[in-house]
């Protein structure tokens, strides 16, 4: 999933919540994964391996665009290198295990498990936004 404007008029929340609602459509889609993942690690280390080096990949492009960002003005440039990457870090841990939790803590408030998420990803990126 990209995370650039389609225009130059789009937002970054616009763009941000595009990725939020195609990404939360994985995790619903796929929630089985995410929610007994370490046990398919531990079953099948091909997809740890696998999964280890398509954070690695992810982990340099999100950080490339965050720059992007920062250069069209979206984004704060004055974010370290390592802050940015642990960053990406905390997404990934979030996006990866919102579901478990959700399960877990979220799903008995009868609240909307789409806004909770958007709400996550809204609260972790607000620190890096101009």
């Amino acid at each position: 999933m990209i995370l650039k404007p389609e225009d130059d008029a789009s937002t970054f929340r616009q763009v941000l919540d595009s990725f939020i609602d195609g990404s939360y459509a994985l995790i619903s889609k796929y929630r089985f994964i995410f929610e007994n993942f370490v046990e398919i690690c531990n079953w099948i280390p091909s997809i740890a391996e696998a999964y280890r080096n398509l954070v690695a990949q992810r982990e340099e492009q999100l950080v490339s665009l965050f720059l992007y960002y920062a250069e069209l003005g979206m984004f704060r440039s004055d974010i370290p290198l390592v802050n940015l990457q642990g960053f990406v870090r905390q997404l990934f841990i979030i996006s990866d295990f919102w579901s478990s939790s959700y399960a877990v803590l979220g799903a008995h408030r009868d609240g909307n498990p789409l806004e909770d998420y958007r709400q996550t990803i809204h609260t972790a990126f607000y620190p890096y936004l101009i």
